[in-house]
């Protein structure tokens, strides 16, 4: 559940984001700077947390990448103003870009370098399966309305760290 989280929220908010800009009222030149935003932001994290996790450790930092996105979802369901896209956005990056360079370290310091390939390929799996429902999903959550289904993700995302949290706690 924690390793979709990102992809499952990402795809599923810009492959509905005509319907959350209709209903926001935020025009296609803010969703599109989101996205670049959102590039930016995780081609920066990309080349520094590869420091970061050797300093840390991958399982130390794991507990806390999820934060950011969190925050941009707060920020997209809290703030109705057009600023809380470019904000969901680079925080959704800063998480993006941490968690690309924590994973396969952590798989790498848990099982050796032997099982990444099979490990890799499961995940990928996992992911394309996420990304492939989160339009769907969304669609049903957004009939539900934008509100619940922000409250939904911040929920999942909870549980996520809460997940990360108690595994970081049994392996202590």
């Amino acid at each position: 559940p924690v390793f979709i989280f990102i992809p499952f929220v990402f795809t599923g908010l810009v492959f509905n984001q005509s319907v959350i800009a209709t209903e926001r009222s935020y025009t296609a030149a803010w969703m599109a700077l989101g996205l670049s935003s959102y590039g930016l932001s995780k081609v920066v994290c990309l080349l520094s947390a590869g420091g970061v996790s050797d300093r840390f450790g991958p399982d130390r930092m794991l507990r806390f990448v999820y934060l950011p996105v969190l925050l941009g979802l707060l920020c997209l369901m809290l703030i109705e103003g057009k600023f809380s896209i470019p904000a969901f956005f680079v925080l959704t990056g800063i998480t993006a870009g941490m968690e690309s360079v924590i994973w396969p370290s952590l798989w790498a310091d848990r099982y050796g370098p032997r099982y990444l390939g099979s490990i890799k390929s499961a995940v990928r799996f996992l992911v394309v399966l996420a990304s492939a429902s989160a339009p769907v999903i969304f669609s049903i959550g957004l009939g539900l309305g934008l509100q619940n289904l922000l409250i939904g993700l911040i929920g999942y995302g909870l549980l996520c760290i809460d997940l990360v949290w108690v595994e970081y706690g049994l392996r202590k």
